[in-house]
C-alpha cells in the first residue's frame, strides 16, 4: 500500500513538472505574439471596429440599393394594375406625398394593391380606382388612429374588403354579413346579401368600412405635430433619403454585376472541382420502398368515398356562397 501511494505521489510530482513546462511555453508564445503586435503597430481594437464598420457600410449600401429597386417594382405594380388612371393618379399620389410626407413608393403599392382586390371583385373600373385612393388614405388615418404600423392598417382594411370581419372587429367595424343586411335594409335594398351578385356585396362592405371609420378619417392630417406622427414622418423622410443614394448607386452595381457574376461562377466551378478531388458525390437513395402517387391517389380517393355523405348535405349551400358569406356566417 506505501508502495502505491509513493509511485501516486510521484506521479503528482512529474505531471507538475509538465504543467509547468506547459504554462511557460504558452506564456513564450504570448510574449512572442506581443512583441509582433508592437514591432508591426497593429492594433485588434481598430482592425476589429474597421472589419465591424465594413460590414455595417456593406450592409448599408445593399439596403439602400434594395430601397430603390422596391420603389421600382412598386411603380411598375401602380402603372399596370391602374391602366388608364395611372397618370390622374400620380398627380393625386405627388398631391397626398407632398401634403402629408407619406413614402411615395408606400402609397402607389397600397393604391395598387387595392385597386387589383377591389377590381376582381368585378367592381367597374372607374368606382375601384376611387375605392382604391379612399382606401389608401383610410390606411395612413387609421394607422395614426391605433397607433400601429401602415402595413398592419392596410392588412387590416384588405382583410375586411375580402371579406374576413376579424379583421377589423377589434377597431369597431362590423363587417358580418347581418351588420351589411342591416345596412342594405336602411338603404332601402331589400334583396337578401346572401343573394347579391359580388360585386354588389363589396360596394355594401365599402360602404359599411367607411360609414364605420369616420372617426379615424382625416386623423393623420389633423395629428402631424404628435410625437408619434412626427417619428413616422422623419422615418419617411430618412427612407427618400435612402431610396435616393440607392438610385445613385444602382448604375454603378448594375455596371459591376455581371464581373461579380462570373467571378462567382469561377468560385463556384473552383469549390466543385475540390469536392470532387476530396471524394464527394451524392448519396444514391433507395425510392422503391416510397408511396407511389398513384397508391396517394388511391388512398385520397377512399378518403373521399368516406366523406361523401356528409360533402352532398352540405353542397347546395356552399355553392350558393361566396367566399364572403363562409367566412362571415
Amino acid at each position: 500500500m506505501e508502495k502505491q501511494i509513493n509511485n501516486f505521489l510521484e506521479f503528482l510530482q512529474k505531471d507538475k513538472k509538465l504543467t509547468d513546462n506547459t504554462l511557460q511555453s504558452y506564456k513564450r508564445d504570448i510574449s512572442q505574439f506581443e512583441s509582433y503586435i508592437n514591432q508591426n503597430n497593429l492594433d485588434f481594437t481598430k482592425l476589429v471596429f474597421l472589419w465591424y464598420s465594413i460590414r455595417r457600410v456593406t450592409r448599408g449600401l445593399v439596403e439602400v440599393v434594395e430601397n430603390a429597386a422596391d420603389y421600382e417594382e412598386s411603380l411598375n405594380l401602380y402603372t399596370m394594375a391602374l391602366g388608364q388612371f395611372a397618370n390622374q393618379a400620380t398627380v393625386w399620389s405627388n398631391n397626398i406625398t407632398e401634403k402629408l410626407k407619406l413614402d411615395p413608393s408606400d402609397v402607389m403599392k397600397y393604391t395598387g394593391a387595392f385597386y387589383n382586390l377591389v377590381k376582381g371583385m368585378n367592381v367597374g373600373a372607374t368606382d375601384a380606382y376611387i375605392m382604391s385612393k379612399n382606401l389608401t388614405q383610410l390606411t395612413y388615418d387609421m394607422a395614426s388612429y391605433l397607433n400601429i404600423s401602415n402595413e398592419a392598417a392596410q392588412a387590416k382594411i384588405q382583410s375586411a374588403m375580402a371579406g374576413q370581419s376579424r379583421a377589423v372587429a377589434s377597431v369597431g367595424v362590423a363587417m358580418q354579413v347581418a351588420s351589411l343586411q342591416e345596412l342594405a335594409y336602411s338603404m332601402g335594398i331589400k334583396k337578401s346579401v346572401k343573394e347579391m351578385t359580388q360585386a354588389e356585396k363589396t360596394y355594401l362592405g365599402y360602404i359599411q368600412l367607411m360609414n364605420s371609420t369616420k372617426q379615424m378619417q382625416g386623423d393623420l392630417g389633423r395629428t402631424m405635430i404628435t410625437p408619434a406622427n412626427a417619428i413616422r414622418t422623419l422615418r419617411n423622410q430618412l427612407n427618400l433619403l435612402s431610396r435616393a443614394i440607392g438610385q445613385v448607386l444602382t448604375p454603378i452595381i448594375m455596371e459591376a454585376i455581371p464581373y461579380i457574376m462570373a467571378f462567382t461562377n469561377v468560385l463556384t466551378r473552383a469549390a466543385s472541382a475540390l469536392a470532387n478531388f476530396f471524394g464527394y458525390k451524392i448519396a444514391d437513395v433507395d425510392y422503391s420502398s416510397a408511396i407511389s402517387f398513384e397508391d396517394a391517389a388511391v388512398g385520397a380517393d377512399n378518403l373521399g368515398k368516406l366523406g361523401s355523405a356528409a360533402s352532398k348535405a352540405g353542397k347546395q349551400v356552399s355553392e350558393s356562397l361566396a367566399p364572403f358569406d363562409e367566412l362571415n356566417n
